[in-house]
């Protein structure tokens, strides 16, 4: 389906078709052949964690989106030198990370972003990206963490406010099925809590590892890695030393559902989860927390409708 989307969806999109003639979009290579249906960027070398690499990968993506701020630069390297290690990926067009980048560098006290949240109206004024909380220790006694995103700072009426967003461009229409990982104690124990607390979810806890599994066949597969990963940026906010009066964990999904060929409602179903899970983690809490889950995805469309975008980010992506 995802496939569908990238050659239908953008091929209507005027600039998409402009920049793959101009070859500085072009097929996704794969193995010894190049994906019909996916698409990257012509950095001109093969990816590489090299400075090299990274400064062409750099002034590519300034060319194809037309970006003359300088305040871009210090976000990318910020973006692809945290433990996520997306230099892998910001090279691919459809890359959540990438595309988070290319709309939140540029929230400033210049050109600031205001968001609804739970009803309230939030103003935003700085941006960071592969932000960092640790979630615990592994079995070797070493810390590991979560790496969200986006954290938004600024203001609701007099109080500061922090809000970490965990970005998605088509995760939840192509990544879809069962999923299973490793896990510590600190899985163990929300994962054994929520049992039970999500509609067609069965939590298979092992020996070492958890598996997710959908029990409603008659029901599209479901995006349940996106699931996984917002409970382990819940945990990580457990141990977040923000400081801030309010501080939020939520998520921003591109919304494909004006594509006439989607077959599903995956955002809605997404949606649905989504709700679910936030449910399901104020019911198992016995005390309360400093940072709050938004019970509302949040969508590109929706948050970026009058933002400053630049021109070729707003063209490209159909915001």
């Amino acid at each position: 389906m995802a496939n569908i989307i990238y050659t239908n969806y953008f091929d209507h999109i005027n600039l998409f078709n402009k920049l793959k003639k101009e070859g500085r979009i072009v097929n996704t290579p794969y193995q010894n052949t190049v994906s019909e249906n996916l698409f990257c960027f012509n950095v001109g070398i093969k990816p590489s964690n090299s400075d090299e690499y990274k400064e062409r990968l750099l002034q590519t993506i300034k060319k194809v989106f037309g970006i003359t701020k300088d305040s871009f630069d210090g976000k990318f390297y910020k973006a692809i030198e945290g433990a996520g290690q997306e230099w892998k990926t910001l090279n691919v067009f459809h890359s959540s990370s990438l595309l988070a980048l290319l709309c939140f560098y540029d929230v400033s006290e210049q050109n600031s972003l205001s968001i609804n949240i739970e009803g309230v109206k939030c103003k935003f004024t700085s941006s960071e990206f592969e932000v960092s909380n640790i979630i615990g220790r592994d079995k070797k006694g070493k810390d590991y963490s979560s790496h969200i995103d986006v954290k938004l700072t600024g203001t609701c009426g007099e109080k500061c406010v922090s809000l970490y967003l965990e970005s998605k461009f088509s995760e939840y229409v192509n990544q879809r099925g069962k999923t299973s990982f490793s896990y510590t104690e600190d899985y163990n124990s929300i994962y054994t809590k929520l049992q039970g607390k999500i509609e067609d979810l069965d939590i298979n806890i092992g020996c070492d590892k958890i598996t997710l599994v959908q029990t409603n066949s008659k029901r599209p597969a479901q995006y349940w890695e996106g699931f996984k990963q917002m409970v382990s940026h819940y945990l990580g906010m457990k141990n977040c030393k923000d400081q801030s009066d309010l501080i939020y964990l939520g998520e921003i999904v591109y919304d494909f559902r004006p594509f006439k060929d989607m077959q599903n409602d995956f955002y809605e179903d997404y949606r649905e989860i989504y709700k679910q899970l936030v449910d399901a983690l104020e019911d198992i809490e016995t005390e309360p927390q400093k940072f709050k889950v938004g019970k509302n995805l949040l969508t590109y469309q929706g948050v970026f409708e009058s933002f400053n975008l630049d021109e070729r980010v707003r063209e490209l992506y159909n915001l």
